[in-house]
């Protein structure tokens, strides 16, 4: 018996995505990444407050009543993206909540700090978008061109209070939903 060949090597194949470092956001969807010019704002994103499962397949097994496997059919799952926006800064809240961060919705002084606001919906906020995610050592990134983003107000015990938000990551004019790229040597 001949010995088999191994065609990659595992040097070959060391391209990993570390932990999320940054993520970049845009309100304009469906750019190639050609046209991508610039993001609306950087997200300051708690740290562990990042989810990425782009949808575990879901299979269903065929037997014949030997109990051999006869065919196996398979679907996507749902994806679980999710990430944890730690600001309350006006351009954040008009974005990610229900909150028109323009008008001042009232003015208080209480032991004789003068505070001014206004007033938000808790209420989940859809925003379309696309997001721009690199890996903590900067060699790989993942785009979602088309994401469809829910967003809402949290304030948890030992933490700041953040605005979760959940992605699903739809499909861009060419049928992809997410796009995963890797530095250029030399570049």
């Amino acid at each position: 018996m001949a010995a088999a060949a191994i065609t990659k090597k595992l040097s070959d194949l060391k391209k990993l995505f570390t932990q999320m470092q940054n993520i970049y956001y845009t309100k304009t969807t469906n750019q190639t990444l050609a046209t991508l010019a610039s993001f609306d704002m950087e997200l300051p994103v708690v740290e562990g407050g990042v989810t990425f499962k782009s949808g575990e397949a879901q299979l269903t097994k065929t037997k014949l009543t030997t109990g051999e496997i006869w065919d196996v059919s398979s679907k996507s799952g749902d994806d679980d993206i999710s990430y944890q926006i730690s600001s309350f800064a006006p351009e954040i809240l008009a974005a990610f909540t229900n909150a028109d961060a323009t008008a001042t919705d009232m003015v208080s002084t209480v032991n004789g700090i003068t505070y001014s606001g206004y007033g938000i919906n808790t209420s989940p906020k859809k925003v379309g978008g696309a997001l721009f995610m690199t890996s903590e050592d900067l060699s790989a990134a993942i785009y979602i061109p088309n994401a469809q983003i829910f967003s809402n107000l949290v304030n948890e015990n030992d933490k700041p209070a953040y605005i979760n938000s959940k992605v699903s990551a739809l499909a861009d004019t060419t049928g992809k939903n997410i796009y995963v790229l890797f530095k250029k040597a030399g570049v």
